[in-house]
């Protein structure tokens, strides 16, 4: 998995106080939908763990993070291809226009 942020993100990602719902994994239904699920009814998290460190969370989890002087150029870039990827938080790119 490959993750990118623009720099000017990077130190709201390292002072970031993230925490991992832990979720009951037979409350979800598939939207076969690139790996989306959702629930019905109304979930209570099993447990609540905070992440610690982001940046070496992810790269234990063998996540390549990516910093971006613009995140643009690769959300243009994605899109003309038939990869599986997200773009829900472009909107906060700077200079990012929905081509939608």
């Amino acid at each position: 998995m490959v993750i990118a942020i623009e720099v000017a993100w990077l130190e709201r990602v390292r002072a970031c106080r993230l925490y991992r719902y832990c979720l009951d994994a037979r409350d979800f239904q598939s939207l076969d939908d690139n790996g989306m699920y959702v629930s019905r009814q109304m979930v209570r998290p099993l447990s609540v763990e905070p992440v610690g460190d982001l940046l070496a969370t992810l790269a234990e989890g063998g996540v390549e993070l990516r910093i971006c002087q613009s995140l643009v150029p690769l959300g243009r870039a994605v899109i003309a291809t038939t990869l599986d990827f997200s773009l829900i938080r472009m909107r906060n790119a700077q200079g990012w226009e929905d081509p939608a």
